[in-house]
């Protein structure tokens, strides 16, 4: 992207006489990345479970989320708010949870990957063993071999039913070119029952161990970059949204500006309706206080009321001005019809 100053010396080169508007121009972008990543804090990895439809997803999270209310407070009612985080007791690098999106078939990952963003550190590829390799399945090993960022553990589940063979369901991804560490490969594979709970420990403690080998760091200071994962209305408090921190420390009363669409920060809970005083990189919150609902997958920034303002009205002028292009477009097509 050229600044205002190289774009007026690129107009002179053609014998034009530009005209700038700073004003006009004017929007909030994420800040830039920390020049030392290494020296910033560690933060707990957000993973996607994904797999063919009735492999046991659904189960294997709801097993999942009701151990973060065992272990997380006492009474706790999990609210469905579309990622939730599970304590790891066996960490021993400090990281003491783990971030699981619910909501991996959401708009808001559609959104999201089409304008280049991975939100996800490792996806948990479930496969059914009584079922093998189907083409859902297949569609998601398309997508780890796209996201070349992203680590993968694979879970066989449903193990606990009788006459299965894991070794069959291993040998099928080696065939789609999954080389899992049984293999000599860098894929760890968990055997696991959603149904049961069995495996599910060690799927954990894979988990972690494979975050600790990315070394996934963040700045937990300064300005917040975030993602909306869903939203709605909710009875007394107005237009919600469960936000994906990613980068910096979002607080209340903090100006936050989400697509067309902004707010002031009235009230951050978590995924047991607990009330938090702030949000860090890898945590999901449900934010109140915005004007209006923000759309699934845009981004969380934060900005000055001012400049939240001045970026709205040309986010507003620029969407406006591409809807009348598209008008005129369409017009024209028909005309030559």
């Amino acid at each position: 992207v050229l600044n205002s100053e190289y774009a007026s010396m690129l107009a002179l080169e053609f014998d034009r006489n530009p005209i700038i508007d700073e004003e006009a121009g004017f929007d909030i972008f994420p800040p830039p990345t920390h020049p030392d990543q290494s020296s910033l804090p560690l933060r707990p990895p957000i993973v996607t479970i994904m797999g063919h439809v009735d492999h046991g997803k659904t189960t294997l999270l709801d097993t999942l989320r009701s151990a973060s209310v065992a272990k997380g407070e006492a009474g706790g009612i999990t609210q469905h708010i579309g990622a939730f985080s599970v304590p790891v007791t066996s960490s021993s690098d400090g990281r003491s949870m783990i971030t699981f999106l619910d909501t991996p078939g959401h708009a808001a990952f559609s959104a999201m990957r089409a304008r280049g963003a991975t939100v996800t550190d490792i996806i948990v590829l479930v496969v059914a063993a009584d079922d093998g390799l189907m083409p859902q399945t297949r569609e998601v090993i398309e997508l780890i071999k796209k996201e070349k960022d992203t680590h993968v553990v694979v879970a066989i589940n449903k193990i606990d039913k009788p006459g299965v063979d894991a070794e069959k369901i291993k040998n099928a991804l080696l065939g789609e070119g999954l080389t899992l560490e049984d293999f000599g490969g860098d894929i760890p594979a968990v055997e696991v029952s959603g149904l049961t709970g069995q495996g599910l420990p060690d799927l954990i403690e894979t988990i972690s161990a494979v975050a600790g080998m990315a070394d996934l760091r963040a700045e937990q200071t300064g300005d917040v970059l975030g993602f909306v994962l869903e939203s709605k209305m909710h009875k007394g408090l107005g237009p919600v949204a469960t936000v994906l921190v990613l980068r910096g420390e979002l607080k209340p009363a903090t100006n936050i500006i989400s697509g067309m669409t902004h707010g002031r920060v009235r009230q951050l809970t978590d995924s047991h309706g607990q009330v938090v005083k702030a949000a860090y990189p890898g945590m999901a919150v449900t934010v109140s206080g915005w004007k209006e609902l923000p759309n699934a997958g845009d981004e969380v920034l934060q900005g000055s009321d001012t400049n939240i303002k001045k970026a709205l009205n040309n986010r507003k002028r620029r969407q406006d001005m591409a809807s009348m292009l598209e008008d005129a477009e369409a017009i024209n097509l028909q005309r030559q019809a």
